[in-house]
């Protein structure tokens, strides 16, 4: 028999590959239109370049420069005290009150005087008595001298006489001493005002029994204000006394003439104190206020 030659179909045998190749190469085009989509998305939306311009200036040659320092400190009254009285005793009235301003001189409290008043009249009375004495022993020394002229008495009597007056003479200035002495007590009974001032504070109120020495009152002095500013390391050389600077306070600057540098450096903060005067009085400057030195 004769064999029977079939040929095999193109479409068939062959046609796989082809059918893969067109698949990649339309791959390749879509990726190929992405990418050029986006990069003309990307150029689309980047900023055109702005050109900047440049003014060139020769540098300048310098041999020095400053630089501001500033250093902090507190605003202070020029004297600040915490009164009190000498003598203990119980508080019989306080005449002022935190918030007053009050003049050197006034009184601001006073002691309860009752034990002091008495003492005092017993005072006077033995002044009283020893004054008649004495009195009475001129008289005697006076006579006694008298009748010595006419041997009426003897030289012993006169000089007895001579010595009792001289005894009540002293006692009188004893007498006068301690009712001075009491005078002394009844008058630091009654506490003053040692300067122009303003009360800031009030320690005690009346009734209270008192120690010696015990601050009733705090008291403030009406009257140009002080800077207290410590200044560390070397920049202390630039400040002299009577050399004017620059210090702010509260937003504003005044010029501040240095009144004292101290001549010792603490040892913890390793800062020199120096103290300015402010300028003038102005009132919406207060004590505790910080204050910057420039």
């Amino acid at each position: 028999m004769k064999a029977i030659e079939r040929p095999v179909s193109g479409a068939r045998a062959g046609g796989a590959v082809p059918v893969t190749a067109l698949l990649v190469v339309a791959a390749l085009s879509v990726g190929a239109l992405a990418v050029a989509r986006f990069a003309t998305d990307a150029q689309a939306d980047e900023p055109s370049a702005r050109v900047l311009t440049v003014n060139a200036r020769p540098a300048e040659q310098q041999e020095a420069y400053s630089v501001e320092r500033v250093f902090v400190g507190r605003v202070e009254a020029t004297r600040r005290s915490a009164v009190g009285f000498e003598l203990a005793g119980r508080l019989e009235d306080v005449t002022v009150d935190e918030g007053d301003r009050v003049t050197a001189g006034d009184q601001l409290a006073l002691l309860d005087t009752d034990r002091l008043q008495a003492q005092r009249r017993e005072q006077v009375a033995a002044l009283a008595q020893v004054k008649a004495d004495l009195k009475l022993a001129d008289t005697t020394l006076a006579r006694t001298e008298e009748a010595i002229e006419f041997n009426g008495v003897s030289a012993q009597e006169v000089d007895e006489a001579r010595e009792r007056q001289r005894s009540l003479a002293a006692a009188v200035r004893v007498a006068e001493s301690r009712l001075n002495t009491v005078d002394i007590e009844i008058a630091k009974s009654r506490l003053e005002a040692p300067y122009d001032a303003l009360v800031v504070r009030r320690f005690a109120d009346e009734g209270q029994v008192l120690a010696a020495g015990s601050p009733v009152l705090e008291l403030v002095e009406i009257g140009p204000l002080e800077v207290r500013v410590g200044v560390a390391g070397e920049a202390i050389d630039e400040v002299a006394a009577g050399a004017t600077h620059e210090v702010g306070i509260r937003g504003r600057r005044y010029d501040a003439n240095v009144t004292a540098v101290l001549a010792v450096r603490d040892p913890g903060s390793r800062t020199v104190d120096v103290i300015l005067e402010l300028p003038g009085d102005d009132a919406r400057v207060r004590p505790g206020d910080l204050a910057r030195l420039i």
